[in-house]
């Protein structure tokens, strides 16, 4: 479950050729989740083993239990203030310059913060969620300049900059 609660301000403001408009978005986010560790111990293993004959519905849903009896719950939250910026310049009528500031947020998909975790005893791996994992955060610069013609259409060039903080990418590690 995630819920974010927001509020957002912003302004306007005009002097001559130049415009800007600038605005402060705050976030308070907060997720909780509830999962299970899928285990089969060596213990189990043995006893699954061992096991003669069919397996009857006390049996199934004790190794159900067994295996996947353990619970997992997490809780977390984080707090954000995402300010940005844009400035427009009319440099003649027909051609602008613009340039702009914003800091972002990138949540991480719910799937991979439900907290669950897969563990083969006998192969010796771990698979898990990571319930901990928090968003990616970017600092956006965005550069432009834009001719409009008169009859129809415009022409455009424009650069950008994005740096991103805490980068959310999926690992897989041996010990």
């Amino acid at each position: 479950k995630e819920d974010i609660a927001a509020a957002y301000v912003m302004g306007t403001v005009k002097a001559g050729r130049l415009t800007a408009v600038g605005g402060l978005r705050f976030e308070d986010t907060r997720v909780s989740g509830k999962g299970y560790k899928n285990e089969i111990s060596r213990e189990e293993a043995a006893r699954r083993a061992a096991w003669g004959g069919v397996v009857t519905p006390d049996e199934l849903a004790r190794r159900t239990l067994a295996q996947f009896g353990n619970p997992i719950a997490s809780k977390a939250d984080y707090q954000n203030f995402f300010p940005s910026v844009n400035f427009k310049y009319a440099i003649r009528p027909s051609l602008l310059a613009r340039a702009g500031f914003a800091e972002s947020i990138g949540r991480p998909a719910i799937g991979s913060i439900r907290p669950t975790m897969s563990v083969n005893v006998i192969n010796e791996t771990l698979t898990a969620n990571n319930p901990n994992l928090k968003p990616q955060l970017s600092r956006n610069l965005d550069l432009s300049l834009e001719y409009y013609f008169k009859s129809a259409g415009m022409v455009s060039v424009g650069a950008f900059r994005k740096d991103l903080r805490d980068f959310i990418f999926r690992s897989t590690s041996t010990v």
